[in-house]
């Protein structure tokens, strides 16, 4: 669980592949690495190595084949991947399971720095995406289909997962999420039911503020609503996303803020959906979640990725909702929206960076106050491009790329914000 008063240290982090050099393929049938993630900027905090655990179908297809992302559950390991065999093998999905570590159920994993003595978080969409670029390593692939999934305290990760990743650059290409049987969710709200749905500790809701700090040095405390913004929630509700729950999950389970939102996991299943559904519409958009249940079945992790609807089907109800579940284009609500925090709040970051035009033809500006970085990627994570930019107007070009959307990251010391550029040739 995590605890109070604690900061939040957001890095750009990098993996180091111990075998990169002589990456193997990852082999059929069952197996384990290791991939261990450090700071470029500060290189006493070390996030270890994380353990990650595979499983490769016989019929594997090394040009098509997808990655199924499993997170395990509270005081599991990558290892609890095997209830989801099955189905990887009738899909011919990779399965990918790594090991979690800190507070990655709220999406995030902290670690004491050895020189400061200061506890520093970072979000766990960083973990993944170091996680991915090494499986494109290991398969020498350009880019892979994702499906992302996780039982438990691994489905709040999903669920909390697919919100964070609207304002993290980090994030890595997912097709489908879906959360089963989580405790607990997060509303995006500041209250529910007559109680506040605070977002510090349990991530219950977007009530409140966050303290962010970079190397113990400087702090500051952003609200929720400044790094969330009303545009991240709309995409949110726009992802191909579902919510998966047993109708025997009815054992009383309260907890915190957690308890207004319903007094069991089903319970606040039904609630949390219906509940994004209204609120969807009140922000300006539609609701393009699913939900399903598989009945009768509780807190049982086999049964929920392996009951069917009926005896004579070919697929599990787990397995159609997440791999046959009929995919919708995420629409682009906001070519800008300010996120990421430093020392200088994102509000006022904001008013002193403009990118346009936009959509661009494949020339653009970026117009400062302030010397800084960019990094340009594409939807898929690949980084395109990193540049130098100083004070004033300067010209970037993206002439030699496809037309589509670009997430460009605009970091001065930090601080930085996130904007997408649609590119129209």
């Amino acid at each position: 669980m995590r605890t109070g008063g604690v900061c939040l240290f957001i890095l750009t982090f990098t993996f180091v592949c111990a075998s990169c050099l002589n990456a193997q393929i990852i082999p059929v049938g069952s197996s384990v690495d290791s991939v261990s993630i450090t700071t470029p900027s500060n290189t006493s905090f070390i996030g270890g190595r994380y353990g990650v655990h595979y499983y490769k179908p016989l019929a594997y297809n090394s040009s098509t084949s997808s990655i199924l992302f499993f997170i395990h559950g509270l005081g599991g390991n990558g290892s609890a991947s095997v209830d989801l065999q099955a189905m990887a093998d009738r899909q011919n999905a990779l399965i990918v399971a790594p090991t979690m570590k800190g507070d990655w159920a709220y999406v995030t994993e902290s670690y004491s720095n050895n020189i400061t003595g200061c506890t520093e978080i970072f979000w766990s969409t960083q973990t993944l995406k170091s996680i991915y670029r090494h499986v494109l390593s290991r398969e020498a692939r350009a880019s892979i289909n994702s499906y992302l999934t996780g039982f438990s305290a691994g489905g709040q990760f999903v669920t909390r997962y697919m919100l964070i990743r609207q304002f993290s650059s980090d994030s890595i290409p997912i097709k489908m999420g879906m959360s089963v049987n989580p405790s607990n969710y997060t509303l995006m709200a500041d209250s529910f039911n007559s109680a506040p749905m605070d977002w510090a500790s349990y991530r219950c809701g977007l009530r409140g503020a966050e303290t962010f700090t970079w190397g113990c040095a400087q702090t500051t405390t952003i609200a929720v609503k400044d790094f969330i913004c009303n545009e991240h929630v709309k995409q949110y509700y726009n992802e191909n996303y579902c919510v998966l729950i047993g109708t025997g999950d009815t054992q009383p389970f309260p907890g915190f803020c957690w308890f207004a939102q319903g007094t069991d996991r089903y319970d606040r299943a039904k609630k949390f959906f219906a509940f994004s559904q209204t609120n969807a519409v009140t922000r300006g958009t539609t609701n393009k979640w699913v939900y399903d249940t598989v009945s009768i079945v509780s807190h049982d992790q086999n049964l929920m990725f392996n009951s069917k609807r009926n005896l004579t089907d070919t697929f599990t109800i787990a397995e159609r909702r997440l791999f046959l579940t009929p995919l919708h284009v995420v629409q682009n609500f906001a070519p800008y929206c300010p996120t990421g925090v430093g020392i200088k709040e994102a509000k006022e970051l904001k008013n002193e960076i403009a990118v346009y035009p936009n959509p661009s033809n494949g020339n653009f500006i970026i117009d400062t106050k302030s010397n800084g970085i960019i990094v340009i990627s594409d939807m898929l994570g690949r980084e395109i491009l990193t540049k130098e930019f100083f004070s004033g107007k300067n010209q970037v070009s993206l002439l030699n790329e496809s037309n589509g959307v670009y997430i460009v990251r605009v970091q001065i010391g930090s601080s930085y914000v996130i904007h997408k550029l649609v590119l129209q040739k």
